[in-house]
């Protein structure tokens, strides 16, 4: 009983984890329908951001765990930003330019973490070391709190999309107001906004991971 309990919570940990990442993934996915291939790029810039304010600089994780949640929110904006440079409301950008644009940035990001940080692996330190006892398993305090994140993060971006104005004016319970910029419009809820807060959510969900 004890072993079952330990691989499940060992399943849990390892779980929130992917599931943030699908999470941030399909946002942008099924409220743009743009396949990012950048994502990952945000996930290994979020590691490498906290393990420079907390590890290089000694920033106490309560300060660099927002501090990186902003500059990767900043990145995630400028993605959408440089795949949007040339649409217009009239001539939006085609899938296969922004796919292509996403693999583009992806060897970019890439090539730019390994000239920043090398290319050994590294390991930051804990948010919360220890572990304790649960039923006989043993229970590590960072898969605690990572389980908590992807819970309060999941029930947050069901309150944005099922209550805020900003996407009440499309027929998807996932998508933004891009797609129905008439309707949206009648509804009063920001036409232009959805988009942009979908790519920045997405690269802070990615960067929590």
């Amino acid at each position: 009983m004890d072993q079952l309990l330990q691989v499940l919570f060992t399943g849990l940990s390892q779980g929130g984890i992917y599931a943030l990442i699908a999470l941030g993934f399909s946002l942008v996915m099924m409220s743009t329908r743009i396949l990012n291939l950048a994502h990952g790029s945000f996930v290994l810039f979020g590691g490498f951001a906290f393990l420079t304010f907390d590890g290089t600089l000694g920033w106490h994780p309560a300060f660099a765990v927002p501090a990186v949640l902003i500059a990767i929110a900043l990145l995630g904006l400028a993605t959408e930003r440089l795949l949007n440079f040339r649409a217009r409301p009239w001539k939006p950008v085609s899938l296969d330019t922004a796919v292509l644009t996403t693999l583009a940035l992806l060897v970019l990001f890439e090539g730019a973490a390994f000239l920043a940080w090398g290319p050994d692996p590294r390991r930051a330190p804990a948010i919360h070391a220890g572990v304790f006892t649960l039923f006989g398993a043993v229970v590590v305090w960072q898969a605690v709190w990572m389980l908590a994140a992807a819970l309060a993060i999941a029930l947050g971006l069901h309150f944005f999309f099922r209550r805020t104005c900003t996407t009440r004016g499309s027929n998807w319970p996932w998508s933004g107001a891009r797609y129905a910029r008439p309707k949206a419009s009648w509804c009063g809820c920001i036409r232009n906004a959805s988009p942009a807060t979908c790519w920045d959510r997405c690269a802070a969900i990615a960067a929590n991971s």
